[in-house]
């Protein structure tokens, strides 16, 4: 379990990550858009 400091110190990191998630979950979804409509 990660303290109140630690995750003070690591909210940019956090923040990265979501953006880094949020983009590799919306590349996967055009993935499946595209696969499907070449179906």
């Amino acid at each position: 379990m990660m303290g109140p400091s630690l995750l003070v110190d690591n909210i940019e990191y956090g923040v990265a990550w979501w953006y880094v998630l949020a983009f590799i979950i919306v590349c996967y979804k055009a993935l499946i858009v595209a696969s499907n409509r070449y179906d």
